[in-house]
């Protein structure tokens, strides 16, 4: 449960007002893993209060300890939520930029294979269109021989 939705479960608790009920009616509201990850990174007591205040009404705690529970949190816990929170944010931030550079590797190696895959063709056609002449010297056949060796060690 976010920050904001707590403190608006407890100024509506604290007003009387009966909303509470109708938007809690069907019992707590299931945690996703990113929303709960910072809790890995809070101490036991901190865990536990939260996870009692997050489960307050589907356990029907009263509203003074609904407010006793929040007003302790506050008091004990807000900032360990605070760090564990940016901790969380860190490690997650970490694991996106990680899978970036690998895609971003991956990318390249597949430019390069690309780029060396067209170097070949290219080679190769270069290699068909002199075979084809029939006016080469020595020289000029010496070095295709050449040529062609380098690029059979390159693109086989």
């Amino acid at each position: 449960m976010n920050r904001f939705f707590r403190l608006m479960v407890t100024t509506m608790a604290l007003t009387g007002v009966g909303a509470v009920h109708a938007q809690r009616a069907y019992g707590t509201a299931p945690r996703s893993a990113n929303t709960s990850d910072y809790l890995n990174y809070m101490s036991g007591r901190c865990r536990t209060l939260n996870e009692t205040l997050h489960n307050a009404y589907a356990r029907r705690l009263s509203r003074e300890t609904q407010n006793s529970l929040q007003q302790e949190y506050q008091d004990h816990c807000a900032d360990e939520e605070y760090e564990a929170r940016s901790q969380s944010d860190a490690k997650r931030r970490d694991q996106r930029q990680q899978l970036q550079e690998a895609n971003q590797q991956r990318e390249r190696a597949r430019e390069q294979s690309t780029a060396h895959t067209e170097q070949c063709r290219e080679s190769l056609r270069i290699i068909a269109t002199k075979r084809a002449r029939k006016d080469l010297t020595e020289g000029e056949k010496s070095d295709l021989n050449r040529f062609e060796a380098n690029v059979r060690s390159r693109c086989s």
